[in-house]
């Protein structure tokens, strides 16, 4: 798994890849994680509080932000992704097992 940021104009985006989540569909499916920089982000990375990041994308998903456990958990909504697989990618482990398991 590989993390890259990738900045245009005044945005900045968290793109995280996976392999093999869902072997239905060629092997792979795309779950993004999405920070948009808004003046909230900006503030936390500078104070040096990205530790705080997750709470801050929670509150921003009207700008577009979406945290990767939000973009597993729509997959398997979707029927896209196994719950199991789902769970073993997650970062909230607890959460998404509550949600699926």
């Amino acid at each position: 798994m590989s993390v890259r940021y990738l900045s245009c104009g005044d945005t900045a985006f968290t793109v995280e890849f996976g392999n093999e989540i869902s072997p239905g569909i060629n092997g792979r499916v795309m779950a993004l994680e999405l920070l948009v920089n808004t003046p909230a982000v900006s503030a936390t990375i500078r104070d040096g509080k990205t530790f705080m990041l997750p709470g801050v994308m929670q509150t921003g998903k009207k700008q577009g932000m979406q945290l990767m456990d939000d973009a597993l958990a729509d997959l398997v909504r979707r029927g896209i992704v196994d719950p199991e697989e789902a769970i073993a990618r997650a970062e909230q482990k607890g959460a998404m097992r509550k949600m699926f398991g």
